[in-house]
């Protein structure tokens, strides 16, 4: 290999890494951006006319719109929410076969949704936008079990009235699942990402609460395990 031959592969190397830095802060502020839409704020004021943050828990999320706004709201703001996540993540792994880059979109689209610029960093707590994740994490798998565990596990939590630790649990088993399950490897951080974003955006709530109700671990636990601040309305115009 001449000397010449030699010098050109660094500029090379460093092009091809500079680029790949590119597209994955390209993906990610893209998934960002997308995330934080907060669907359920739009089709509760198009179909409405109301701002879904004056009612109930204040959370511009779909199970707010869905108790407040009626089921039918609900149900859209919920397709929308998976979609935003679940749409580009599988153009990314399946069409154009970038799995990282659809990883980082979905990871980066669930932060979004939970700290949207648009809403001055105060949005949902991401579980429709987690499901999505899992929804095209089981079409990239194969495995049509996964999704039914997400639906058979978050049901069985709406049943006996404990969908906030349901959503947890089903979070936080993901990356066991994805591992035994023989996935691609790209998906278990992605897996471990959803589950830690889902308990920052909770904790995130425990300041507003934490002077207001005095058995602390009590606090902890149902904020951050069940994901309800005591005595805080559900349903209704807030006060």
């Amino acid at each position: 290999m001449s000397a010449l031959g030699a010098g050109m592969r660094v500029p090379n190397a460093r092009w091809g890494a500079s680029r790949m830095a590119f597209e994955w802060f390209a993906v990610g502020l893209g998934g960002y951006l997308v995330g934080a839409i907060p669907f359920a704020l739009v089709i509760g004021r198009m179909l409405h006319g109301i701002d879904v943050r004056e009612f109930g828990t204040g959370n511009p999320g779909a199970s707010n719109a869905y108790r407040n706004a009626g089921k039918l709201t609900g149900v859209l703001v919920i397709l929308l929410d998976v979609a935003k996540v679940a749409a580009p993540f599988l153009i990314l792994a399946l069409a154009l076969d970038r799995l990282i880059m659809a990883v980082i979109w979905a990871a980066a689209c669930q932060v979004g949704h939970s700290w949207p610029v648009y809403l001055g960093f105060r949005g949902g707590k991401g579980v429709a936008v987690g499901g999505g994740s899992y929804v095209a994490y089981a079409f990239v798998i194969g495995n049509v079990g996964l999704l039914l565990g997400i639906l058979f596990g978050y049901g069985t939590g709406v049943a006996v009235g404990r969908p906030g630790f349901a959503t947890v649990a089903l979070f936080g088993v993901g990356p066991l699942y994805c591992l035994i399950a023989d996935g691609p490897g790209e998906l278990v951080p992605g897996a471990i990402a959803i589950f830690v974003i889902c308990i920052l955006r909770r904790i995130w709530d425990l300041p507003g609460a934490w002077n207001s109700y005095p058995i602390k671990t009590s606090l902890i636990w149902s904020v951050v395990g069940e994901d309800m601040i005591p005595g805080e309305i559900t349903v209704g115009r807030r006060g």
